[in-house]
């Protein structure tokens, strides 16, 4: 039975239906706790009793569950109300590839982001085991902003890898057909010849899936047709697609590759969707000529698809060095059982194949152990574990070491068993290959080494302050610690030691850095050479926010996998949340954590967010955020305040002013992270406040608060350093200049009606007109894209003004586009626009005060860090 719109399941409250198919229906849905929308899925009513289906749909949460990827859809919990059992996911916007390919075949630049993206999506799925089965344009989605991602995960099975995530996930089939001794799953169109004819199948099903997608793409015809699903069958069993609906202008390499995914034969197919992309980007471009059309091609596809397939088996053959990657790691958050204790020490720690996280929490009976698999939805006890503090795993993944409640050190197994006593410490310790494990003593304040059934042996005897937070370097020989403020290292042989660097809770990353912390909450890495114990380069801030204890323990562990986890500072300052409004007032809240946002812009594709952040002791920082990737990238690091950053035209860099020195500096710095700020010049005075940059990129506009003036506007010559000259200087008061796109006009904040109202100038020549454009007071006024329309703060009002600028200057009458909760525009104490238009002109970004408490209540996960760390410090 399909649910009413008004229908409440819990907390969610049904607002209208998107979909249905065999796995069930899905509706848009209101989440009124958190106020923002998602996607519901229900099994249907007439098969929720069917114990089969039900155990179907719980696996479908699993999976999903372990798929986190800015390219897959996001799973946000399995619930059931009344007797409907129903998943609460993303909800996303936007048409399916389906939707697309309706319009015509896409032209290979279009195809190509969208293919990364796909491709990213299914990689990260077969890395966790996971195929998906029914791979289709339909379940394929495109957001306005050219974010794709991949839906329906109802098929998908568990194919058998070292990253399995759960045994019982590969037990449970899901069937579409039942033939006499096997099964039918999928779609007929997109289905592998294996799958077509109830064979086991594994992802090069996917394979052939993608390739049967990529030609639909390209051609707008599907690869295989019929009548019905019987004739689309065969053909996909005996037939070839028609090549000549390929586009002649297609690359080479790109139809060998379409043919080896739609191969008939697996053993002949392209094993690996990381190989079609490696193809895709040209890494085996020997092999095809560097002309010819589609036609042409066809004569040397015999031996070019020989030498393709040979080159990808030595490729598969060659283990792979890590290296950094151009996509955004994905995060997500998991929900923490209980409440973190408040007291010193580690509280958490991630199993070296990145599947188990440990953690200390508080329940009703006190301090305990729990144990978080990655690919489930709950956090289990480990039995014994009451009163544990500082857990560890050992370098197997299959013990956990703990200090327990009677000052001894214990392990336990995963696998089940009561703990056993090893030693009597007080410490936390790290556990090398060879058994050994080293703890820190508060007794003795060094070091200590521990050995089962015996007395525990100092290692290190500091004359002053404390020795702590050990770990271990590769070598298994050579342990990393705090010593005081300073990082060091000891010999287990010698007990030798040596200083390294200023910082304290240091960890050895395959990577070959070495990650620490610093006071404020911040993570930093320096290359690391192991063998000479020494960094070989500047150490770089990579991760902000950090929870700290006050015994100096930092609450983040990775895996040697290169996933990554930590524990959120308590922010104990103003937070917002960040929300994008359409023009009829909807609301949909950005997928970013709660913090003092206070300046926000569009970039100028719209594709990334600049952002100024308050934080704790009064430091205010500048942020990006991607939302294709929903990735958060801090750029400033420093503790100072740094304010109003506006995007260069070219959206490839941001500008952003530091109260450095002891003077308010303008910068510059690359808006993905890589390279250091750059100065870009001086402002005389701490009232100079930038606002605007012109179109050619060439001059800044900003204003300032004088004594004898009041608030004037002025402008920056970039092309020649600190040159500022007055524009606007007279009795009233004007800020937040704002230039239009094609550079021509100023709009601007003035009190010379008596309060605070929008005019409009002619720019540069700023004497040849005036024209008043809000009625009853205003501020901030921002263009839209298309110079057309005026935008304004009208208390918690965003207003709207026509615009016409030919042949003479006209503003028509404004009106209220929406209102809202949201951050006001005050000329005082401001980091920058409180608001922004996105590139389209259709919605608009606003700052939200958020009403949680601010008490961390998830784990932050980041899969992929190593690329990300890479990336940010190379090493080479």
């Amino acid at each position: 039975m399909a649910l009413q719109p008004g229908t409440k399941l819990g907390s969610y409250e049904i607002v209208s239906p998107i979909g249905a198919g065999g796995m069930g229906e899905v509706y848009r849905a209101r989440d009124t706790k958190l106020g923002r929308e998602v996607a519901i899925k229900t099994l249907p009513s007439a098969v929720a009793n069917d114990s089969e289906k039900l155990s179907r749909f719980e696996r479908e949460a699993r999976l999903l569950a372990a798929l986190n990827h800015p390219n897959v859809a996001t799973l946000h919990g399995m619930e059931d109300s009344e007797g409907i059992h129903f998943l609460v996911m993303e909800l996303i916007e936007g048409n399916t590839l389906s939707d697309r390919i309706v319009h015509g075949p896409v032209p290979l630049d279009e195809a190509r982001p969208l293919l990364e993206q796909l491709m990213a999506g299914l990689e990260a799925a077969h890395e966790k085991g996971v195929i998906h089965r029914d791979l289709k344009p339909s379940n394929i989605k495109i957001s306005p902003q050219g974010s794709l991602k991949i839906l329906d995960f109802g098929l998908a099975k568990a194919f058998s890898t070292g990253d399995t995530p759960s045994r019982n996930l590969s037990q449970s089939p899901t069937l579409t057909r039942e033939t006499v001794n096997s099964v039918i799953m999928g779609t007929a169109a997109y289905m592998s010849p294996e799958q077509a004819r109830g064979k086991s199948v594994d992802k090069r099903s996917d394979i052939w899936a993608f390739g049967a997608v990529l030609y639909e793409m390209l051609s707008g015809h599907p690869a295989f047709e019929g009548d019905d699903a019987s004739e689309i069958l065969a053909a996909v069993i005996k037939s070839d697609p028609s090549w000549e609906r390929l586009p002649d202008d297609l690359p080479p390499l790109w139809l060998i590759v379409i043919k080896r995914c739609l191969e008939k034969e697996p053993k002949e197919r392209m094993r690996d969707i990381a190989d079609v992309r490696l193809a895709l980007h040209g890494a085996f471009d020997a092999a095809a000529s560097p002309s010819g059309g589609v036609r042409t091609k066809t004569m040397m596809l015999p031996w070019a698809i020989a030498v393709v397939a040979s080159l990808i088996a030595i490729v598969s053959l060659v283990p792979r060095a890590p290296a950094p990657r151009d996509v955004a790691p994905a995060r997500f958050t998991i929900a923490i059982h209980g409440e973190l204790p408040t007291r010193t020490g580690r509280l958490m720690v991630l199993s070296p194949d990145g599947q188990e996280l440990v953690y200390v929490a508080v329940t009703e009976r006190g301090d305990q152990l729990y144990r978080r698999s990655l690919n489930r939805l709950e956090a289990v006890p480990i039995p014994g574990t009451e009163g544990a503090r500082g857990p560890f795993f050992s370098p197997d993944g299959q013990s956990i070491g703990f200090t327990g409640p009677d000052g001894q050190l214990k392990k336990v197994s995963l696998h089940g068993g009561l703990p056993e006593t090893l030693c009597e410490c007080r410490g936390e310790g790290a556990w090398s290959h060879d058994g050994t494990i080293v703890f820190n003593d508060p007794v003795t304040r060094g070091l200590m080494i521990a050995s089962a059934g015996g007395i525990p042996e100092p290692l290190t005897r500091p004359e002053h302050g404390y020795h702590q937070h050990p770990s271990f370097l590769p070598d298994g020989e050579t342990v990393l610690f705090t010593d005081e403020r300073q990082l060091a290292t000891a010999s287990l042989s010698t007990g030798a030691t040596k200083i390294l660097t200023d910082g304290f809770f240091p960890l050895y990353v395959p990577t070959g850095h070495l990650v620490f912390a610093r006071p404020g909450g911040a993570l930093w890495a320096a290359p690391f050479d192991a063998h000479r114990l020494e960094t070989t380069g500047e150490p770089i801030p990579v991760l902000q926010g950090i929870r700290i204890e006050a015994g100096s323990a930092v609450q983040f562990s990775f895996a040697e996998t290169g996933t990554a986890v930590y524990i959120a500072r308590d922010p104990g300052w103003v937070q917002r949340m960040l929300v994008r409004v359409d023009r009829e007032g909807r609301e949909e809240s950005l997928n970013v954590p709660l913090l003092g946002y206070s300046a926000v812009q569009f970039s100028p594709d719209g594709t990334r967010i600049a952002l100024a952040v308050e934080g704790p002791e009064k430091s205010e920082d500048i942020w990006v955020f991607d939302t294709a990737r929903e990735h958060m990238l801090q750029l400033t690091f420093d503790a100072r305040a740094n304010l109003y950053p506006i995007w260069t035209p070219d959206g490839r860099e941001l500008m952003y002013v530091s109260s450095r020195e002891s003077q308010f500096v303008l910068f510059s710095r690359l808006a993905d992270g890589t390279g250091p700020s750059q100065r870009v010049a001086t402002f005389s005075n701490f009232n100079q406040r930038p606002w605007s940059i012109t179109p050619d990129g060439r001059t800044i506009l900003y204003y300032e608060l004088r004594h004898d003036t009041g608030r004037d506007i002025g402008i920056l010559s970039l092309e020649r350093e600190s040159l500022t000259r007055e524009l606007l200087a007279t009795e009233s008061g004007e800020t937040s200049p704002q230039i239009s796109r094609d550079g021509n006009w100023l709009a601007y904040t003035s009190d010379e009606a008596g309060q605070n109202e929008i005019f409009v100038r002619p720019f540069p020549h700023v004497e040849e007109g005036k024209w008043r454009v809000s009625r009853g007071g205003g501020a901030q006024p921002v263009w839209a894209p298309d110079g057309r329309e005026l935008f304004y703060m009208k208390g918690n009002s965003l207003m709207s003004v026509p615009i016409d600028t030919a042949p003479t200057f006209v503003a028509s009458s404004p009106r209220v586009l929406f209102s809202g909760p949201y951050m006001q525009w005050h000329p005082g104490p401001l980091r920058g626009h409180t608001y922004d238009v996105a590139p389209d002109g259709r919605s608009f970004l606003m700052i939200r005060e958020s009403t949680g408490d601010g008490t961390p209540s998830e784990f932050i996960v980041i899969q992929d860090w190593f690329d990300e760390l890479q990336r940010l410090v190379p090493t080479r």
